[in-house]
């Protein structure tokens, strides 16, 4: 069903393209160049004992030898430098393992040599920020020792060279890396059992090159010869070869949450291949596909996946990215031994297929992106025993227009925060255009914007055009902005002053982006709590029992009614109540049982004015009123029948109290 859907596909999709942008180089030595890498500029190929320099800027190129001649060397790629690092040479049964790491640096044009801190061939090696590290593997320490499985790590400052060595949490090669934000990841691989049986395993070490500090994870199944993808903060392991053969088994890492997901490819594969393009990792390959032609695609954001499939079903070809569209160039034709010149490139913009051709039909062929052209080189023209017949041939195409892309420091962001956005551009753009809905500012010139800052809440699209010579292009990321609204922050600073026998005022700092607060008190022992909603950062309490215990809390309240937990609880005790005058003073309450009023009676010298609080049995203030007058009637009509205290203050916290019964 799969192959009638495609054929429908293709008949719509595939159209000639020009081959004008093609131009012919070639490497000193005939053959398949399998271990290379790039640098920004420099293209570099080698197939152990030779290396050939292609400038994609000038068009220079240069080869000489490696430190030594071996195969089974493992590559990496740091800013301007390459590294070839560890492999074997000599007799196949008994082979000699190297230390050397051969380190290209396109900034000065010119290799060095670093030493693993073991003969080995590696089980992985992948760079960030400063560190280049070489993890695992299997060697001897001399030729006819024992081979050995290492849980070895090298790690390398690429800036000073110097080495620092840790250890892997199990001993195995044949490890995936990836790795993305600060963080370095290994997955998977195998060892040994006692009777040499290779054995896969599960096992998954993260390092952190800032901290220095490692942990330990594990797969969702053990297996080993895995494909690591990398797209945004998350690194996709793919497939592998486990306990029953190939695997369609997915563990995805995301390096900002630390956490895991898995999922299973369609098409169960080993030792396959994968490119990124925008959020999508494909995959496509390996020993055991059997659909050479099939191409499997990974959507890291929505975490689903897709099949396309190329025209022409080929095996033995190389995978690139060149201006934002996938290159698979060469190979030999699936079902038999005849060897193609056909490239099939798929443009993920435009979900179609285009044709061109390399200058001579091969396979195996070495493909290297830089500075936005394609380098095609070596590879097998022709079968031959014990070695096919190969050749010197490097075809490279230069792309055109630039293609848009970008990243950004965090996408999930709470409001009055700020992003930096980083321009992931193919093609070499001389200028930039972007465009920030919802931030501040709304728009910038620079590469690379930093301090964006998205004071609104909601999801916001962000666009970036990038131009040069030969033309523009434009790519914009729908509500690739979330914003959330801020945290309410809890108040801090609190104190209690102006504490009377009746009164006191509850004080603490302001919160930024409070509108209001919430505030409650109550009796230390017992009560209930009493509430209230302020504006500023302070509240007078009246009504309090002299010479009792109270505590308080306060949360803030800040925009979209987001609000704060409660403070700790604050506590504070009233001042006694003063004797004397006033008591002599308050001839007495009438009528008592109460029904509608009630009156207080005084005489003598009173320092005016009076306040009367009603008391609950609570202790909750339920009535308030002004004594003005040596007799006054005060309203009851409002209480419920039951108990209640009725206390007089003056002024100068005199104090006197009497129960009342409301009928």
């Amino acid at each position: 069903m799969k192959k009638k859907i495609f054929m429908l596909a293709a008949g719509l999709c595939i159209v000639m393209a020009a081959t004008a942008q093609w131009t012919i180089d070639s490497v000193n030595t005939a053959g398949i160049y399998p271990y290379s890498g790039g640098t920004a500029n420099k293209a570099v190929f080698t197939n152990g004992s030779e290396w050939n320099v292609f400038d994609a800027v000038t068009n220079a190129h240069s080869w000489g030898t490696l430190s030594i001649a071996r195969s089974n060397v493992t590559v990496t790629s740091n800013g301007t430098k390459a590294y070839f690092g560890g492999g074997r040479y000599g007799y196949f049964a008994d082979p000699v393992f190297t230390k050397n790491v051969d380190v290209y640096d396109e900034s000065t044009n010119s290799w060095t040599t670093l030493l693993l801190s073991k003969n080995r061939e590696v089980g992985a090696a992948v760079a960030l920020g400063n560190k280049v590290v070489f993890a695992g593997g299997r060697g001897s320490p001399n030729v006819g020792t024992p081979q050995k499985i290492y849980n070895t790590v090298d790690i390398f400052d690429a800036v000073t060279g110097t080495k620092t060595t840790a250890n892997l949490s199990k001993a195995r090669t044949s490890i995936a890396a990836g790795a993305s934000g600060t963080k370095m990841v290994f997955a998977g691989g195998w060892n040994w059992d006692a009777l040499y049986n290779m054995v896969p395993n599960s096992n998954v070490d993260i390092y952190d090159v800032t901290t220095g500090v490692w942990t330990q994870s594990s797969l969702m199944s053990k297996r080993y010869d895995i494909c690591a993808a990398v797209v945004g903060n998350k690194i996709i392991f793919a497939g592998g070869f486990g306990n029953v053969g190939a695997s369609t088994d997915v563990d995805v890492y995301d390096v900002s949450t630390g956490t895991w997901i898995t999922t299973s490819m369609p098409t169960a594969r080993y030792g396959l291949k994968a490119v990124v393009v925008g959020d999508n990792a494909y995959f496509c390959g390996g020993v055991a596909d059997p659909e050479v032609n099939a191409v499997d695609v990974y959507n890291a954001v929505s975490n689903t996946w897709a099949t396309i499939y190329m025209p022409t079903a080929v095996a033995g070809f190389s995978m690139s990215v060149i201006s934002g569209k996938i290159y698979f160039a060469g190979g030999l034709t699936s079902g038999s031994s005849t060897y193609t010149d056909i490239v099939q490139i798929f443009d993920p913009a435009t979900i179609k297929w285009t044709t061109d051709y390399l200058s001579i039909a091969r396979s195996n062929v070495a493909a290297i992106t830089c500075d936005n052209k394609g380098f095609f080189a070596g590879g097998y023209t022709a079968y031959a025993y014990p070695t096919p017949v190969s050749t010197k041939r490097v075809d490279i195409f230069a792309s055109g227009a630039p293609v848009a892309n970008f990243t950004a420091s965090s996408t999930a962001i709470t409001a009055g925060q700020s992003v930096n956005f980083t321009d992931q551009s193919t093609g070499s753009p001389t200028s930039w255009e972007w465009t920030f809905n919802g931030g501040t500012p709304n728009s910038s010139t620079e590469q690379n914007p930093s301090g964006i800052q998205y004071n609104t809440v909601g999801t916001f699209d962000v666009s970036l055009t990038v131009t040069n010579a030969s033309g523009s292009s434009t790519v914009t990321k729908t509500g690739f902005i979330s914003v959330t609204p801020a945290p309410c922050e809890i108040p801090t600073g609190f104190s209690t002053t102006n504490i009377t026998a009746t009164t006191a005022t509850l004080n603490w700092n302001a919160v930024s982006g409070a509108l209001k607060y919430k505030v409650s008190y109550k009796l230390k022992v017992g009560g209930t709590w009493i509430n209230s909603t302020v504006v500023n950062p302070t509240w007078n309490i009246t009504g309090l029992t002299p010479n009792t215990a109270y505590i308080w809390k306060v949360k803030s309240v800040c925009a979209n009614n987001v609000t704060s937990a409660f403070s700790a609880n604050q506590s504070f005790t009233t001042a006694p109540a003063k004797e004397g005058a006033l008591s002599n003073a308050v001839q007495g309450i009438y009528p008592d049982p109460v029904t509608d009023q009630f009156r207080i009676s005084l005489t003598g010298d009173v320092s005016w004015p009076l306040n009367c609080f009603v008391y609950d049995m609570y202790g909750r203030a339920v009535k308030t009123a002004v004594i003005t007058d040596y007799t006054q009637s005060i309203s009851a009509k409002e209480l419920t029948p039951g108990n209640y205290f009725v206390t007089v203050v003056d002024s100068q916290n005199g104090r006197w109290s009497f129960k009342i019964v409301k009928q």
